[in-house]
C-alpha cells in the first residue's frame, strides 16, 4: 500500500495482484537483507573475496577464527545475492498502461 500512495502522489497509477510467486521472492529478498545486517562490518568482504577497508575504527575482535567465520559468512552472502539476482530475470512483472 505504501509504494501504491507514493506512486499515486506524483502522477503514477499502479495495479498489484496477489502472487504467490511475487510474495515469495519479497520474502527470500527481505530474509537477505536480516542477515546481511547481521554481518561484521569490520570484516567485510566483497564478492571477488577481497577484504575491505573498515569503516571506523579497528575492531577489537582481532581472533584468526572470529576473522575466518566472518570470511566466510561475507562468502555465503555474496553467493546468496548472486542467487537472488539470477532468480530475478524468472519473475513475472505486469505491465504498466496509462
Amino acid at each position: 500500500e505504501n509504494i501504491r500512495m507514493i506512486r499515486m502522489r506524483i502522477g503514477f497509477e499502479s495495479a498489484y495482484e496477489d502472487s504467490e510467486v511475487r510474495d515469495e521472492a519479497l520474502r527470500a529478498y527481505l530474509l537477505h537483507l536480516e542477515k546481511e545486517c547481521v554481518l561484521d562490518s569490520d570484516w567485510a568482504y566483497d564478492d571477488q573475496d577481497q577484504g575491505l577497508k573498515p569503516w571506523g575504527a579497528p575492531s577489537p575482535f582481532n581472533a584468526s577464527e572470529y576473522k575466518t567465520s566472518c570470511r566466510e559468512a561475507w562468502g555465503s552472502h555474496w553467493q546468496e545475492k548472486n542467487k537472488l539476482k539470477t532468480a530475478r530475470q524468472y519473475l513475472a512483472v505486469k505491465e504498466n498502461h496509462v
